[in-house]
């Protein structure tokens, strides 16, 4: 009793469903790799813009928020302090797999931020504007880390429908 009570038109869906579930897969991993390829590419421009002028003047504006520091070379020194966490962040990036970027921020905040009494006020002042900096970095790069790992739990319950559906299908052959 082996192909007995499918249909043409059964058989004919199982193709399809087969066909979809490997094209949702193929599809899943190109768009995967092209956001993680994009999201890299944003953190070697990061690193970079990080090392320049405009870099500079973002660490001297945070730092005149954290504490009214108007020296350059301090900011200077934040930025490319702040060009090395990205340089660190951008190789966790091109080591983590897709389906776990919504860690790439993970150890690069503090989530529990305080000051040590021992410190000096402008030694407060450079570890908040170097925290207030790493938030800012992973805001605009957690999001679409996280978007990527939805994708795949979306991409992959549609998946395991799709498969359930083929294997009522497949059932009606036994």
């Amino acid at each position: 009793m082996t192909d007995e009570k499918l249909t043409v038109e059964d058989k004919v869906t199982i193709k399809e469903l087969e066909e979809k579930i490997a094209g949702m897969k193929e599809d899943k991993e190109k768009k995967c790799k092209a956001a993680k390829e994009q999201l890299v590419s944003m953190l070697e421009v990061t690193v970079d813009k990080y090392r320049t002028a405009t870099g500079t003047a973002e660490a001297l504006r945070v730092l005149r928020f954290a504490y009214e520091d108007t020296n350059i070379m301090n900011a200077c020194n934040l930025a490319h302090k702040m060009a090395e966490t990205t340089k660190m962040m951008l190789d966790k990036a091109k080591k983590l797999s897709y389906a776990e970027m919504d860690q790439l921020c993970d150890g690069f905040y503090v989530k529990d931020f305080t000051v040590d009494s021992m410190w000096t006020e402008t030694k407060c002042g450079q570890e908040l504007a170097y925290e207030m900096m790493c938030i800012d970095l992973c805001r605009n790069v957690g999001g679409a880390a996280e978007d990527m790992v939805e994708f795949i739990k979306r991409v992959e319950e549609d998946i395991d429908a799709t498969g359930r559906q083929l294997k009522e299908l497949k059932a009606k052959e036994k």
